[in-house]
């Protein structure tokens, strides 16, 4: 921080001893050649040194722009440029002042009075800053204006610590009346060294609030891999695609006695996906579906298994109109159906990319269940 300050500081300098720069004007080469006795000759080399010098430099017009705009009509100065940086290090440290502020006010409970009587507590110390200033310049101590105050203001404030009469009573310290006035709730402290500790100890956990500590890495999660007889057979069922799209069609027809509404079926996958962070639509027979929980239950997610029936033969009416309606939603007819995070995967080993198994393969399943917040 302190290597970034000085970096500021450094680049605000350069910057205005840039703008304070005025370039030598040279006449052109035109205008240098040896001058005649001629009078249009010195007419002419007089013409071309004006025009010359009347276009202004990109040095020039810069430094005006900052005299003008930025400045305000103020002549830049490396003093100019230590006050704005002052003034800009004052400002950022009132930005930090906001977070003492939310603390004083969420944290201790403090009222809006409260925290306005507080900060003219503080504040206080400034007020009397002119008068110290008045008395220093008026009443120099062994010839010096600051440096005899301030080592007699150390000794001042070192004496009862470190005189041998101040022993340290084991009374508890009493409260300022003034204090118990503006902040009657607040709790009295045993001693002065304990109120100091609780605040640092306040403090500390307000800036870890603030800025939480790296959080520790997550540890490691062993995801089952599917089994390849079954993977095998899972790639081969897209070839019988269009049988069991026909056989899903007529059964949800005559199971729901001619049709259904699709609109509430939609309705019902739609709020049962968003209900878990990890949704599977099985068959309970079905050597895919258990395949496929049984990769994810490896993971230790939670999930929500929404078992339409036994097998694709014995759906009822429900069942067999939500089986076509995912289909066309997301144009597969078989099951599994996964979704993670609202988002759909597909089955063990088709759909999207390969399905569960290809996230297995690919290493993404983990970082798709923590992104889903499932783990």
């Amino acid at each position: 921080m302190r290597s970034r300050l000085v970096l500021a500081v450094l680049a605000t300098t350069l910057l205005l001893q840039i703008a304070c720069w005025e370039p030598v004007q040279r006449p052109p080469a035109l205008c240098r050649r040896t001058l005649t006795s001629c009078t249009p000759a010195r007419t002419l080399q007089t013409t071309l040194v004006e025009g010359a010098s009347s276009q202004p430099t990109p040095v020039q017009q810069l430094r005006r722009f900052g005299r003008e705009q930025i400045l305000q009509g103020m002549e830049p100065s490396p003093d100019l440029a230590a006050i704005l940086v002052v003034y800009f290090v004052q400002g950022s440290l009132g930005l930090a002042g906001l977070a003492r502020t939310f603390y004083l006010k969420d944290e201790l409970g403090l009222t809006a009075a409260d925290v306005a009587a507080l900060s003219g507590i503080f504040t206080f110390p400034w007020l009397i800053k002119p008068v110290y200033g008045f008395v220093t310049d008026t009443f120099p101590l062994f010839g010096y204006r600051r440096r005899s105050y301030l080592g007699a203001a150390g000794l001042l404030v070192g004496a009862p610590v470190h005189a041998p009469g101040a022993a340290r009573s084991s009374a508890p310290q009493m409260m300022p009346k003034f204090l118990k006035e503006i902040f009657p709730n607040l709790p009295k402290p045993e001693n002065a060294a304990e109120t100091i500790n609780a605040a640092f100890a306040d403090a500390s956990e307000a800036f870890a609030s603030i800025i939480p500590a790296a959080a520790p890495p997550p540890p490691p999660i062993e995801v089952k891999d599917p089994s390849p007889a079954i993977t095998g057979a899972g790639k081969a069922m897209p070839l019988l695609a269009p049988v069991f799209n026909l056989e899903a069609d007529l059964q949800a027809a005559v199971t729901n006695l001619g049709s259904y509404d699709e609109d509430d079926i939609k309705a019902d996958i739609s709020e049962t996906i968003s209900s878990a962070p990890v949704v599977v639509y099985t068959y309970g027979l079905s050597p895919f579906s258990t395949e496929a929980l049984a990769v994810l239950e490896s993971t230790g997610c939670k999930l929500e298994n929404v078992e339409l029936g036994a097998e694709w033969f014995a759906l009822g009416g429900k069942g067999s109109a939500t089986r076509v309606e995912l289909r066309k939603l997301y144009g597969q007819g078989s099951l599994p159906h996964i979704f993670i995070g609202g988002e759909w995967v597909g089955g063990l080993t088709t759909g999207a990319d390969g399905g569960l198994a290809g996230l297995v393969e690919r290493e993404e399943l983990v970082p798709m269940l923590r992104k889903a917040k499932a783990l």
